[in-house]
């Protein structure tokens, strides 16, 4: 039995810019998806994007008398809609004639999904149409502390779960949006962050989010309202704090606006003509988005009393998800760098997807990576990239047709297992005389996690040195009995350092040029204040013999 096709409603939201609405609407037909409704909704345009949307046969539109912002304009076309799946499509942005078909099998591959977004190259007079030699914008990244955003250049992602998306074009599960509950996007944003208040809301419920490089669109990098400071740093910082007051946990949220006050107060300090006179606009920008926040409390106290019945803790759920993330997909070029040039036969225990291999074998080609994966779809994809991979864990046997290995890595694995020490031993028997070990373990003498013992807290988080899967807990001298104990002799140590910040980090990078590597368990100031500063060890080791 044939399944029937589902329906797709685009929403396009116009105002001015004629000939890009042209271009975009031109696009959604190109695509030639059997069961597709277009609606254009316009804010009073001051030229011919109206008309321009009435020239197309079947495209449905709502002129309205004044410009009631983007958020309102998708939640007036949503109101029209029918479809089973709601494209987001800026009047700017074109999208490819796979697009369509594309993101409805890769949502409909995924029921717990509420949207998919995908690659989306810039588009400019220096950057033709359709051309995919362009740069783009990839994945984007959310802070789940201060509500910034950050969309990620250029960068290779392929499949990818996110904490939110752009809106500039995006396909979302209608069921999603009725689940999360309406209006669809909060009329107050007006314009910025509407989107990504919706996705907060969405995974707080737990419905996930994806990024996926293919299909791709084009997005003209011309900005309507970036050329107008005042106006797009208002909206900016208002609404990042307004998502901030409809979805941060109490605590976040408190400390954020602790931050921003202090931040106004010192621009005001260290700039009082600046402030009086109001000549700097973006300064001016964030003032009155503050004193907006401040005179529409009650507002705020409303929306949030709404939105935040019920659902799981934002900062919590956006970690969560780019630990799986990153876990999944991140190369690890510090590890990989670390495996001898004469290896020929690499085991990657714990491969997840099989990024660390896959760019160890496009740096080296001669090098085989096998991998060994636990879970079985990264399990699938790394084995797509790999020269084989065992679904299963570090302990069990390896395929009889795997030559031994000439170094094995264990990158953030150990700390998972029950036994470490015995695994090490298994594996040991299992590669080469004279084969390497490449080891990266969290340190938990970070000072992150030493800060919280001294005010008496041990608080397991999604991702990181305490994540809450962790079974095993290691410092430098630990980490180093463990590696001896299971019969090795370490060959090489070095930290990952994770930021130049404060001044222990200062201290942390001093130490490191300063200590001899006579002492790898040197227990002096330096050595300390480097650990402090620690995020992971990395070792190589070698078999005792």
């Amino acid at each position: 039995m044939t399944m029937p096709i589902p329906t797709v409603s685009a929403l396009i939201v116009s105002y001015n810019r004629e000939d890009d609405l042209r271009t975009s609407i031109a696009s959604l037909f190109a695509t030639e998806w059997p069961s597709l409704e277009i609606i254009v909704v316009d804010n009073a345009s001051s030229d011919g994007a109206a008309a321009v949307a009435e020239s197309f046969p079947g495209v449905q539109v709502v002129r309205n008398s004044d410009n009631r912002g983007f958020a309102e304009g998708v939640n007036q076309a949503y109101a029209l809609s029918t479809g089973d799946y709601v494209a987001l499509i800026n009047n700017d942005a074109v999208v490819a004639r796979d697009w369509i078909e594309g993101l409805v099998a890769f949502l409909e591959a995924r029921p717990d999904a509420a949207a998919a977004g995908g690659k989306v190259y810039f588009w400019d007079d220096e950057n033709p149409l359709a051309a995919t030699s362009n740069r783009y914008w990839a994945h984007t990244t959310v802070d789940p502390k201060t509500a910034f955003t950050t969309a990620h250049l250029d960068a290779k992602d392929g499949i990818r779960e996110v904490a939110t998306l752009s809106g500039a074009l995006v396909m979302i599960r209608r069921r999603a949006i009725e689940e999360v509950g309406l209006p669809f996007l909060e009329p107050t944003f007006f314009t910025y962050y509407e989107e990504t208040d919706f996705f907060a809301r969405s995974i707080r419920r737990g419905w996930k989010l994806w990024y996926t490089d293919e299909p791709v669109g084009w997005h003209r990098l011309r900005a309507s309202s970036n050329s107008r400071v005042y106006p797009y740093h208002f909206h900016m910082e208002r609404n990042r704090l307004l998502l901030a007051w409809r979805n941060f946990p109490d605590d976040v949220l408190e400390a954020e606006l602790r931050r921003t006050a202090r931040r106004a107060a010192d621009e005001w300090l260290s700039h009082p003509l600046a402030a009086l006179a109001g000549k700097d606009e973006e300064r001016r920008a964030r003032r009155d988005a503050w004193l907006w926040l401040l005179r529409n409390r009650p507002l705020l106290v409303r929306q949030r009393s709404r939105t935040m019945r019920g659902g799981q803790r934002y900062d919590e759920v956006v970690e969560a998800v780019e630990a799986r993330a990153t876990y999944y997909g991140h190369e690890r070029p510090e590890v990989a760098g670390l495996v001898p040039v004469a290896a020929r036969y690499v085991v990657d225990v714990g491969c997840a997807a099989g990024h660390l291999g896959a760019a160890l074998k496009r740096a080296r080609p001669h090098v085989q990576v096998r991998g060994v994966e636990p879970t079985a779809g990264p399990a699938a994809r790394a084995r797509v990239v790999l020269d084989d991979v065992l679904e299963g864990g570090a302990e069990d046997e390896l395929p009889p047709s795997w030559p031994a290995p000439d170094c094995v890595i264990f990158a953030d694995v150990l700390e998972h297992l029950v036994d470490p020490w015995g695994t090490l031993r298994a594996w040991r028997a299992r590669m080469t005389p004279g084969g390497t070990l490449v080891i990266s373990l969290p340190n938990v003498g970070h000072r992150s996690v030493m800060g919280g013992l001294v005010r008496g807290a041990f608080r397991y988080v999604p991702a990181g040195v305490l994540d809450r899967t962790h079974l095993r807990f290691f410092t430098r001298a630990s980490a180093i009995d463990l590696i001896e104990q299971a019969g090795f002799r370490v060959t090489h140590f070095e930290r990952v350092i994770d930021g130049p910040r404060a001044a222990v980090s200062r201290l942390g990078r001093a130490a490191e040029r300063v200590l001899p590597r006579r002492s790898l368990r040197g227990g002096d100031a330096l050595a300390w204040l480097a650990d402090l500063d620690t995020v992971q060890f990395l070792f190589t080791a070698e078999p005792i013999e």
